[in-house]
């Protein structure tokens, strides 16, 4: 289900919130996936359940999305928010999700959503990534490496 890029006028608005994670291995890479029904290069994330925190959110959503188990949450990035109109839901979404630097170990299994996963720099990471928002937290992981926070 491909997702139109602006809210629609006059189509009832809903809140949404999101977790995930910027997943980094030992040697400073990220880790994409690659969503198949929207054909993008993007960060694990998902909704957060009710009773749920936003850690907790990052860390199923992490590895029901990609099998890797998350060994630690180094660090909150950043907040991204954007609208979008949701085509099923026939609603206008407005999203906010929450990234943190999570180090992982395991073995790669993709959620059938996804198609491929990518090990990659932070500089290709921002060449493949879709959407400047998630672009936006790429270089905010980038600052922390160059801190010694990561």
């Amino acid at each position: 289900m491909k997702l139109t890029k602006e809210p629609v006028p006059g189509v009832k608005t809903v809140n949404e919130f999101s977790s995930g994670t910027v997943i980094v291995d030992d040697d400073m890479h990220v880790l994409l996936v690659h969503q198949i029904d929207e054909d993008r290069w993007c960060l694990p994330k998902g909704h957060i359940d009710d009773g749920e925190t936003e850690i907790e959110t990052a860390i199923r959503e992490t590895e029901e999305e990609t099998g890797l188990k998350v060994k630690k949450i180094v660090k909150p990035v950043g907040t991204i928010a954007y609208s979008f109109y949701d085509p099923v839901k026939l609603v206008n979404v407005n999203k906010k999700v929450t990234y943190y630097i999570a180090k992982c170990d395991g073995k790669i299994r993709l959620e059938p959503i996804f198609d491929k996963a990518i090990w990659c720099s932070l500089s290709d990471a921002e060449r493949r990534i879709t959407t400047e928002t998630e672009r936006e937290i790429i270089k905010k992981v980038h600052d922390s490496i160059i801190a010694g926070d990561v």
